[in-house]
C-alpha cells in the first residue's frame, strides 16, 4: 500500500491498506498510511477517523505521527458529524 502512495496509486493504495486492516485490525502503521491515502483522495473525514485509530494504537511512535498529520488537516466544517 506504502508503494502505491508513494507514486499517487492512491485508489490502490487504499485497497491494499483495507485489506491488510482485515488481517490486522489494530495495525497503528496500516491506519496511519490509510489516513494518509484518504488525505490525499480528499476524503478529510476518513483520513480523521484514521488518524484518531492510529494514534490510539498504543504505538508511541505512530501515535506522534498520527498526532502531527491530524493537527495538519483543515478544520472540520461546522456542519460536518464530529
Amino acid at each position: 500500500g506504502i508503494e502505491y502512495e508513494r507514486h499517487a496509486r492512491y485508489v490502490e493504495a487504499r485497497t491494499i491498506l483495507l485489506q491488510g486492516l482485515t488481517v490486522a485490525p489494530f495495525d497503528g502503521g496500516l491506519h496511519l498510511a490509510l489516513g494518509v491515502t484518504y488525505r490525499d483522495l480528499g476524503q478529510i473525514d476518513l483520513a480523521r477517523e484514521q488518524f484518531r485509530v492510529a494514534g490510539s494504537s498504543g504505538d508511541p511512535q505512530y501515535a506522534a505521527l498520527a498526532k502531527v498529520f491530524f493537527d495538519r488537516l483543515p478544520a472540520p466544517s461546522k456542519n460536518a458529524p464530529r
